[in-house]
């Protein structure tokens, strides 16, 4: 077998241990022995020549793809994206679960996920509020 041969067939190995292992990283490197194995197809290079175009391509793939690809094939779901920005969460609705009591915190659920709460009044369990801000991972809420 030829050199372009086996650098088609690390890529397939490459690919291969990507889809097993999911991690979006040998993916480019796989890409990269690929491209290698195309380009000795059409012009003869040496191996330290053919080291680098590996090494170069493979590096340029994976910083210029690396998060477009993650977005593409595993994306967030839409719960997860829905609560990681306060924005998100501002003005949402929700129904406290553990009484609030000032200044210990309860719990709130929102949208079917709880949250730690807190407040300036004390909110019984089964009370609708409002969320009005968030500090790290709590909530500051309100009653409707």
């Amino acid at each position: 077998m030829d050199a372009s041969g086996l650098w088609l067939v690390l890529a397939l190995l490459l690919l291969i241990a990507e889809a097993v292992s999911l991690g979006i990283f040998l993916l480019f490197f796989g890409f990269g022995a690929f491209a290698t194995g195309v380009l000795l197809w059409f012009m003869p290079l040496s191996f330290p020549l053919q080291v680098a175009v590996f090494v170069v391509v493979s590096i340029v793939l994976l910083l210029l793809l690396r998060n477009t690809m993650r977005e593409w094939l595993m994306p967030r779901s839409a719960q997860s994206e829905a609560m990681d920005n306060v924005e998100d969460v501002m003005g949402r609705h929700g129904v406290v679960v553990q009484a609030i009591h000032p200044p210990e915190y309860g719990v709130v659920d929102l949208r079917g996920t709880t949250w730690k709460a807190s407040a300036t009044e004390s909110i019984l369990v089964g009370k609708q509020v409002v969320v009005t801000g968030r500090k790290n991972l709590i909530l500051q809420v309100k009653p409707i």
